[in-house]
């Protein structure tokens, strides 16, 4: 089975796989970054404040389906052998199959036997008792493990992908697309959001921040940090693809955003040195100058792109 894996730092591994599936038949993907503009906060008990925040990308199987003609279908399993049966079927039949699994018990990851942090990966191929793998969220190169060494959730389920027609996407289209993204952005009280996150971030808890890690890469809130930062140089990905296809031009804004992309980059360094040293409260108005910051060019640039494309669809 012929899949073209695509490795890009800033896809994560769910996205790298259906990207990987999507260009291998011919297929374009950016428009599922339009709900990648996006950061909440919303405050829920005395939890950990990486789970506070929110991103609003739910949306974007649907966004893969309408917009790509690339369908994901779920297929739920008993048990590890009817599983596996079920894999082989798919296998038979040229269907590449993604797998929810965790990186705690996958063999080629460096967290393996380390952490427990959710994963996604392809399987492209089976032998006798050897299953092959694509995991293009860490290496280009095929995997081949033991049928034996396959972690799987208790009655969960696997994906497969269903390829359809290319569907035919007008100028209208993407922009109402872009609009209805930005919008989701644009209805909430960014302002609070942001309070709310400054306070936390004040007060802090090191031991329980900490607690959740094996190292320095996988503390959740530099995790979390890491991820809005990639969102973002994602959604730049997405409004490149559309001047480029659409003859719209947003290169000024593509370098603001480029901008803001590097301001959540070095408030997350910034971070992560205070969290090591535990100097949040020493440094925080520096921390406090950089997420105002964050601020301002999050709001300029949600209503500039909104006002831009409302226009551009006129």
């Amino acid at each position: 089975m012929l899949i073209f894996p695509i490795k890009n730092k800033y896809y994560n591994c769910f996205d790298a796989n259906i990207i990987s599936i999507s260009t291998s038949k011919n297929r374009d993907y950016c428009f599922l970054f339009s709900n990648y503009f996006y950061f909440g906060y919303f405050k829920k008990g005395n939890r950990i404040i990486s789970e506070n925040i929110q991103e609003f990308i739910d949306k974007k199987e649907d966004i893969f389906h309408t917009y790509h003609g690339v369908e994901r279908i779920k297929t739920k399993y008993k048990n590890k052998d009817h599983m596996l049966e079920k894999i082989r079927e798919y296998i038979d039949n040229e269907t590449p199959v993604m797998i929810k699994s965790d990186v705690f018990y996958c063999s080629w990851n460096v967290l393996y036997n380390v952490q427990h942090i959710n994963h996604f990966f392809l399987i492209i191929g089976y032998t006798e008792k050897k299953i092959i793998c694509l995991d293009p969220y860490f290496t280009t190169e095929q995997i081949i493990i033991d049928e034996d060494d396959l972690f799987f959730p208790k009655n969960d389920c696997f994906y497969t992908f269903r390829i359809k027609d290319i569907p035919n996407i007008s100028k209208n289209d993407a922009i109402d697309l872009m609009i209805e993204g930005l919008s989701e952005y644009n209805n909430i009280d960014i302002f609070s959001h942001f309070q709310l996150f400054k306070q936390d971030i004040r007060n802090i808890n090191y031991d329980i921040e900490l607690s959740e890690s094996k190292s320095i890469y996988t503390i959740p809130l530099i995790r979390a940090l890491k991820s809005i930062e990639y969102n973002r140089r994602c959604y730049i990905e997405l409004l490149a693809y559309i001047g480029k296809r659409f003859g719209i031009y947003i290169g000024n804004m593509i370098m603001e955003m480029e901008e803001l992309c590097n301001s959540w980059s070095r408030f997350r360094i910034m971070l992560l040195k205070c969290l090591l040293k535990k100097t949040i409260e020493q440094k925080y108005e520096n921390i406090e100058n950089v997420i105002n910051e964050i601020y301002r060019k999050e709001c300029y640039l949600v209503n500039e792109l909104y006002n831009y494309f409302s226009k551009a669809g006129v």
